[in-house]
């Protein structure tokens, strides 16, 4: 990031995302799959929705002040994403009906019955996830030739109310006024942004069957057993007989979209704390990477080269509570969102932890600088 003069700055910023993904699945179609479909017996109502995708992006970011008058502060951003796609795969059913037959009652080999399949499936390039490491995902990002691109965007705005925001002002040894980038100057802080419009198309080696439909099909053991992850796509267009389907050679894979609030109110003294939601807007059974929504709440206490926090939040769709700890020590951070996850002894569901080292400029007003103005002492709390 480059800031070009008091306010604006540009950003350029690369990232790779791989996800495998399954929304929406019937419990009953997860029981017979641990069980390797031995639970015989007939099974309506199910439902599906698997992704895989993987992806590399170059962003651009531009950003600045829009309006800085009295106590107010708005500023805005924009970040536009270009898109190289690595690999993609979809298999989704919005109704399964199928019977499990036992060997002894089976006809022509028949080990399950699919009475009533509704279904969509397609995928480019699967051999992109063969032996995934740092060095494919870098290769991603230089590759040209992708199977697919596209093109996506961020937007977001902040506001600020500063009541006392002279007393954040400065004069270097040359006289001229800074504001301190070091410093908060907000009461409070509130925030939205929604990330990741757009999409990738896929127009090579790609193949999409997007009418699925299929009655009284029987699927033999043989069909069904030798699949891998490799051979899996292959496996599912022969179950479903897809050579006897409408076949389309491109689709389309969504980006995670999401709409995010955030709200930072500066308690006193050195602490804050902070409300943040993050909701998915994509659909159960969109094509692509989905993002899950949360809240969460965050006390923490922050100074210049020390912050801890607390965040205590509802994740995987405002389901699973968590709670965390982090600690930045100068432009070191490092921290979870789910500490009892990461041992042993408790539900490993959401584990992950986090580290960021940021390289700035920790700016200070040493004892050189003199105020631009005299700082006002804090006005008493209104009741």
């Amino acid at each position: 990031m480059v800031r070009l003069g008091e306010k604006q700055s540009v950003a350029v910023s690369s990232r790779v995302r791989s996800a495998l993904q399954g929304n929406n699945i019937s419990q009953e179609l997860i029981r017979n799959t641990l069980a390797k479909f031995d639970v015989k017996g007939r099974a309506a109502n199910n439902t599906f929705n698997l992704n895989l995708n993987a992806f590399a992006e170059w962003d651009v970011t531009y950003a600045r002040v829009l309006t800085e008058e009295g106590p107010h502060f708005l500023k805005a951003g924009v970040t536009v994403k270009r898109l190289m796609e690595a690999g993609s795969a979809y298999l989704q059913a919005k109704t399964v009906d199928y019977e499990i037959i036992d060997k002894a009652t089976a006809v022509n080999d028949t080990t399950v019955r699919l009475h009533n399949l509704d279904a969509t499936f397609g995928y480019s390039n699967p051999d992109a996830f063969d032996d995934l490491d740092a060095k494919t995902a870098a290769k991603w990002l230089t590759s040209g030739g992708a199977p697919g691109t596209g093109w996506g965007a961020d937007f977001g705005v902040v506001y600020e109310y500063r009541p006392d925001a002279e007393q954040y002002r400065y004069r270097d040894a040359k006289g001229k006024e800074h504001a301190d980038h070091g410093r908060n100057k907000y009461h409070f802080r509130v925030s939205a942004a929604i990330t990741d419009l757009g999409s990738i198309r896929y127009d090579k080696q790609a193949v999409a069957y997007n009418a699925t439909k299929v009655r009284n099909l029987g699927v033999s053991e043989s069909d069904i057993n030798g699949g891998n992850i490799g051979n899996f796509y292959q496996r599912v267009s022969d179950i479903v007989r897809a050579q006897q389907q409408a076949k389309e050679d491109h689709f389309r894979a969504g980006l995670p979209t999401a709409l995010n609030v955030d709200v930072d109110y500066h308690v006193g003294w050195k602490l804050y704390a902070n409300a943040a939601v993050s909701q998915g807007l994509r659909g159960r059974y969109a094509v692509g990477m989905r993002t899950f929504s949360y809240v969460a709440f965050t006390p923490r206490f922050e100074t210049r080269w020390l912050e801890l926090a607390a965040p205590f939040s509802l994740i995987n769709n405002y389901r699973i509570p968590a709670y965390g700890l982090a600690a930045r020590l100068g432009p070191l951070t490092v921290g979870t969102n789910n500490l009892p996850a990461l041992f042993s002894s408790s539900n490993p569901y959401g584990a992950n932890v986090f580290a960021e080292l940021s390289l700035l400029t920790w700016a200070s007003k040493s004892h050189k600088n003199r105020p631009a103005k005299p700082a006002r002492a804090p006005k008493a709390p209104k009741s």
